[in-house]
């Protein structure tokens, strides 16, 4: 990502309509101009920007599989009710929105697809997800 990340994005946003509505939706954005060029592309297409989170589930703050961590202004987007109930379970460094629909999944589905997680987890959906997650990332579907 460029040094000045988050004020490119704020620049873009504020002149781009098509982005910004873009941005409401997945808090994601097809052309992000905070990743670099050419090199940035590959490594979000080839979730190597992922790896140093695999860190993080060795020190036991994330587990692998789960709920992902959103930052602040995702997490708002959701209601007070979802939040708690999010927040109630460990985050992981992948989850069922992420190989169900990837950045192509709404607010709404990504809500959707966590609270279905968290309330039918079992050994078996993350194995599913685990599965799921290595094509994912293989096939480059979603990424952003």
């Amino acid at each position: 990502m460029h040094c000045d990340a988050e004020r490119l994005l704020e620049d873009y946003l504020h002149s781009n309509d098509a982005a910004r509505l873009e941005w409401a939706r997945f808090c994601k954005l097809s052309r992000d101009p905070r990743i670099l060029p050419y090199i940035g592309n590959i490594i979000r297409r080839m979730s190597l920007d992922e790896l140093p989170q695999l860190w993080q589930v060795v020190r036991g703050d994330i587990t692998l599989i789960g709920p992902r961590p959103f930052p602040t202004y995702h997490t708002d987007l959701f209601d007070p009710g979802f939040q708690k109930l999010r927040s109630s379970v460990p985050a992981g460094l992948t989850g069922f929105w992420q190989v169900s629909s990837r950045s192509n999944g709404d607010i709404k589905a990504q809500k959707a697809q966590d609270l279905y997680y968290i309330r039918n987890w079992s050994i078996w959906i993350d194995f599913y997800i685990l599965f799921r997650t290595f094509g994912a990332v293989v096939a480059g579907r979603g990424a952003r």
